[in-house]
């Protein structure tokens, strides 16, 4: 298998220079009035949002999501967003309102603000820089209502929506920055040779985790690069990212490709503009390709889980051959529209793991029998990001993610919700059946 695995990507490396000879490799979106560029595309990732709830069976059941929200510009300068809108849909009306420069963003263009808004730890990113989308929020209008960021109830009210739909978004002017460069660069690491020095490395924004091995990439601000140099950098990124949105899933479980995604990074080097590149790794658009956690910890927290108690890295603990644990470092920023892990400026983990479609059951047993007891060990401070899988077969990750929304004033097991738009909408550690909200859908 190993022999294999180092064939396909020397295979994989061979393409990539082939075709890097090309200027750049296209994945935009066709803005229209639909949040995926493929209407029929799942609106979340495979197991409870496509296969259980509400509508079973064949993903054409599935009503597409509308995007077709207005974006304007307050007298303050915060961006103001009317309806549902895209990320991609949000660049496109800044550059007709005069503003080009890039915003922080996920790593699927496709998502909506409001969408990710109600899953609890939705993270951003721009270039070297990651954070909460919740740090930029300044207000929002829930069921009709305008509340003010600063109030101290946005987790509350936004959460797995269980208080209404989201309608409306301001943003901080800041999410949007001037354009400027970074670095990219890697270390491979063998598994055992993983030491906590190697997770403590400045500039350290991503850590790959296979079956074979881990991949450490880091993002550093710096200048413009020579044109020539910086073009070919490009479009090396932009053919991995290319690659990544094009793959067959039918090949997911089987070929391993989850387990060299850190591999296939080690290509990816030089320098590159946020405006280009505002988001140096993405996802997926059809999100229906896909299991996928995403688990939040403090670094510290993930550090000792990682040297102390093996997770990732020990036999019997590592990362399953046909699944991948990317890590994201994120900088969280407490004040009063954020402040559940605190009220000071704290380095997290955003612990990523991914599956073939199909195999949530499968994930779920890695995360109770190895991910989650690694890191409760070190911490109680565990929560899960809602938007993503919602991991039904791990009730004590739930419950963990429950009591940490519960300690930071976000009222949980509810029991007065007459319209549910989230399996999560009750906040207990089950899931619910839930509907689509109908003026966000077309039936």
């Amino acid at each position: 298998m190993k022999s294999f695995l180092l064939l396909f990507n020397f295979k994989f490396i061979h393409l990539v220079f082939f075709l890097s000879i090309d200027k750049r490799f296209s994945f935009g979106q066709e803005l229209n009035d639909y949040c995926k560029i493929n209407p029929k595309w799942p609106n979340h990732q495979f197991s409870l949002w496509k296969s259980d709830f509400p509508y079973a069976g064949d993903v054409d059941d599935q009503p597409p999501a509308l995007c077709k929200g207005t974006v304007t510009l307050n007298d303050d300068g915060d961006i103001c967003i009317d309806g549902r809108v895209t990320y991609a849909q949000l660049m496109n009306q800044l550059e007709e309102l005069g503003i080009s420069d890039p915003i922080f963003q996920p790593a699927v263009r496709t998502i909506s603000l409001n969408g990710q808004l109600i899953g609890g730890s939705s993270n951003v990113v721009l270039g070297s820089h990651g954070t909460y989308l919740h740090n930029f929020v300044t207000s929002y209008v829930l069921n009709g209502t305008e509340y003010s960021a600063d109030d101290g109830l946005l987790m509350d009210h936004v959460l797995a929506a269980s208080r209404g739909t989201i309608d409306g978004i301001c943003l901080s002017a800041n999410i949007s920055q001037p354009e400027e460069y970074y670095s990219i660069s890697h270390r491979l690491h063998s598994l055992s040779g993983l030491a906590a020095d190697d997770l403590y490395e400045e500039d350290l924004a991503l850590i790959f985790f296979g079956y074979f091995n881990a991949v450490s990439e880091f993002h550093k601000t710096t200048s413009a690069q020579n044109m020539i140099l910086e073009t070919i950098s490009q479009t090396w990124l932009s053919l991995i990212n290319f690659l990544v949105s094009a793959f067959p899933a039918f090949f997911y479980d089987k070929i391993p490709v989850f387990t060299v995604t850190g591999m296939s990074r080690l290509i990816v080097r030089g320098t590159y503009s946020t405006k280009d590149f505002p988001n140096p790794f993405t996802a997926a658009e059809n999100l229906g390709q896909v299991e996928g956690v995403q688990i939040d910890v403090t670094w510290e927290t993930f550090v000792r889980a990682v040297t102390e108690e093996g997770l990732f890295t020990k036999e019997g603990k590592e990362v399953p051959l046909y699944f991948n644990a990317v890590v994201k470092k994120l900088i969280a920023t407490g004040g009063s529209n954020f402040n559940c892990w605190s009220d000071e400026t704290i380095v997290m983990a955003s612990i990523d793991l991914e599956a073939p479609a199909g195999q949530g059951g499968e994930l779920d047993t890695y995360i109770n029998d190895v991910v989650f007891p690694a890191l409760s060990v070190h911490s109680s401070n565990i929560t899960i990001h809602f938007g993503k899988r919602t991991a039904p077969g791990s009730p004590e990750l739930l419950q963990s993610a429950i009591d940490f929304y519960e300690n930071c004033g976000v009222e949980v097991g509810l029991t007065n919700i007459t319209e549910c738009y989230h399996p999560m909408c009750q906040r207990t550690n089950t899931v619910s059946d839930f509907e689509y909200p109908a003026n966000y859908y077309e039936f």
